[in-house]
């Protein structure tokens, strides 16, 4: 890989950024601190992966379950529950060439013994500085329709209550995420975590490499993640029982098998509603997946519903609250509740306008009843691209 990047200006002067590496490895630990995207979530092969911090220089204990032996730079989990351990290396250390590869084997062999989910929960809790910045950070982590926890009346307890039993499920089962951090990853590390990732399915191995350009003052980040074939990818994929592959076809032969013709032409044609109007349609890649249509608002993806495979319209309300143009305002998200409670059974309560409720997709099973729905996705498309976020259209009903 290139050690140069180069810059240049609308005048058309072009300058050199040369990599600069760091001068210690504690710089490259607070910077993945602060911003955990370093971890290039983005890079995982059309996994948009988000990453929380649990907590720094955690313990882990030895055999026998009392005495402190390691501690590991960096534990995150992404929005599915995984946890993910990082060590990080200035590439001038001599234990980035072998060492640091059974050093972190060793911590996940004896953390899945000694960590439960409590546990993490209390120390994500001290990280964040408070209960409440703690449920703002988890609300942001799972604002996703990828985030497949469903939400029941009782709010944000129940749902935090859920992701935390699901990442001390992962630890309990072994499904881990391993990375190797550095300023630059040498050959030989590179080949260990290929060969790790092809012979340790249950686990994500790979090297994330951040290198530091300069130009003067100015400091430029680059991550890039390796070690993540395609073909390990999908090896993986094959023995991960709640890996599933949706496309359009299988979604609705899922569908009308399990609801009903009318059910499936129903959200066929909210999808080729989508496609008249300019909505991307993505898919959610497990058994319980979702099919998500994906409104653009200046050039970012906003998810006002996702329909899972169990029949269930979700609706992402708490996502609308925080990005979702004209509909961030509470007033525009009451309406939409109330359009929907003119035919929908059970109605949702307006008081529900800021999480993430639902409806039976057999709600739409009638031509009224479609057609009334894709009057309100007319209505929430421009809702979504009103100037701010209390200018929601009055479009007629």
């Amino acid at each position: 890989m290139s050690s140069k990047i180069y810059v240049f200006d609308h005048a058309g002067a072009t300058q050199e950024a040369k990599f600069v590496g760091f001068d210690s490895e504690k710089m490259l630990q607070e910077l993945l601190e602060k911003v955990p995207a370093l971890l290039g979530g983005d890079q995982f092969h059309g996994r948009d992966l988000k990453f929380m911090l649990v907590k720094c220089e955690i313990p882990i204990t030895g055999a026998d379950g009392r005495d402190i032996r390691w501690r590991l730079d960096h534990l995150f989990v992404d929005q599915h529950g995984t946890p993910t351990l990082v060590e990080v290396k200035n590439s001038s250390n001599p234990s980035v060439r072998r060492e640091v590869a059974g050093q972190l084997l060793e911590y996940a062999a004896n953390c899945v013994r000694c960590w439960k989910g409590k546990e993490l929960e209390d120390w994500f809790e001290e990280t964040a500085g408070s209960p409440q910045e703690a449920a703002s950070r988890l609300t942001r982590l799972l604002d996703s329709p990828e985030a497949e926890l469903e939400e029941s009346p009782s709010s944000h307890g129940t749902r935090a209550t859920a992701f935390w039993e699901k990442v001390e499920a992962e630890l309990r089962e072994g499904r881990l995420r391993l990375v190797f951090a550095a300023d630059e990853l040498p050959p030989n590390l590179i080949r260990i975590i290929e060969f790790l990732n092809d012979n340790c399915p249950r686990m994500e191995i790979v090297g994330v490499e951040v290198r530091q350009y300069g130009i003067g003052a100015l400091r430029m980040l680059v991550p890039r993640v390796v070690g993540l074939s395609t073909g390990v990818l999908e090896k993986r994929r094959s023995l991960d029982p709640n890996f599933t592959a949706w496309n359009r076809d299988s979604f609705l032969d899922a569908i009308q098998m399990s609801h009903g013709a009318k059910v499936a032409r129903s959200i066929g044609r909210i999808m080729k509603w989508c496609d008249l109007n300019g909505v991307d349609v993505g898919f959610t890649n497990s058994k319980s997946g979702s099919v998500v249509p994906e409104f653009r608002l200046d050039g970012k993806m906003v998810w006002p519903f996702a329909i899972s495979v169990n029949g269930r319209v979700k609706l992402q309300l708490d996502h609308l609250a925080n990005r979702g143009g004209g509909m961030r305002s509470q007033r525009a998200r009451e309406e939409l509740l109330r359009r929907l409670n003119e035919f929908i059974e059970p109605s949702i309560p307006l008081d529900r306008s800021s999480g993430k409720p639902s409806f039976s997709a057999t709600n739409l099973a009638t031509e009224e009843a479609l057609e009334r729905f894709l009057k309100i996705l007319e209505w929430v498309q421009k809702s979504i691209g009103a100037a701010d976020a209390e200018s929601a259209p009055e479009t007629t009903r």
